[in-house]
């Protein structure tokens, strides 16, 4: 395993509980989208849900399926999501350690592949989304959830900065044309896709991420001196002494066919 992936191991392997925990993973209408196109889906018997984080996306989309499999790279992750939905009574996740970039599952194996908030951590997004094809049975469906780049370059680069400083592990967060791009070079049939604002308390998000004080910093620096367009793009917020308190950016939610 290369080093960027051990990375993300002992990163995430030490934030888990908060994953689980944390309100914006939980909840959100871009969740509540995603079982909404699960549900109208007419073959449901597995499904598969890449870097399940929390394991909130498996929750929500299990009872639709007669089996669920969560996969994630980092173990302590995986236990902590495993737990989880157990206490919500899924007896069965079907837990799986694994690489979303190389997955261990046979070709044509599950009607639908979900990810929601994780592939701006992935180095390949291409390879990723190549095995997401390769798992996915003639008919079946991929949905992605991500954060995404306005379409200026100085947005994509402000948003890209920001995340490196929060987490390095952070790899990089593509535009709607990028994403939408992978999924055609890979022959799935784009079905729609939508734009979901989401704010992010910067003191929570920061703890979420154990960020070292320096690293906050520099966070805090790159909201402060951010030019009036990004101000607008992201929606920063401060309080009363000009300390940035808080911005949003935009989760893309995409929905694909495999022929």
């Amino acid at each position: 395993m290369d080093e960027d992936k051990q990375a993300i191991q002992r990163q995430f392997g030490a934030t888990a509980s908060a994953y689980v925990s944390s309100p914006g993973h939980a909840t959100g209408p871009d969740l509540e989208r995603i079982v909404a196109l699960a549900g109208e889906m007419e073959q449901r018997e597995q499904a598969l849900d890449i870097a399940t984080g929390g394991g909130h996306t498996a929750r929500m989309i299990a009872p639709l399926f007669q089996r669920i499999v969560i996969s994630d790279l980092t173990e302590p992750m995986l236990r902590a999501a495993t737990g989880f939905l157990h206490q919500q009574g899924l007896s069965t996740p079907n837990p799986v350690q694994a690489d979303a970039e190389q997955l261990p599952f046979a070709t044509a194996s599950f009607d639908l592949v979900t990810c929601r908030i994780a592939p701006h951590h992935f180095p390949n997004p291409a390879r990723f989304v190549r095995e997401v094809t390769r798992v996915l049975r003639p008919g079946g469906r991929f949905i992605l959830a991500d954060s995404t780049v306005p379409k200026s370059s100085e947005g994509a680069e402000w948003l890209n900065h920001l995340e490196t400083c929060r987490d390095p592990t952070h790899h990089r967060t593509l535009s709607v044309a990028e994403w939408s791009n992978l999924v055609l070079d890979s022959r799935l049939l784009i079905r729609g896709h939508d734009l979901f604002p989401k704010r992010h308390n910067l003191a929570e998000w920061l703890a979420r991420a154990r960020t070292p004080a320096a690293q906050q910093s520099a966070v805090l620096a790159a909201c402060t001196t951010a030019s009036p367009e990004i101000r607008k793009a992201f929606r920063l917020e401060y309080d009363d002494e000009g300390i940035p308190v808080a911005f949003t950016d935009f989760k893309l939610l995409l929905w694909a066919d495999k022929r």
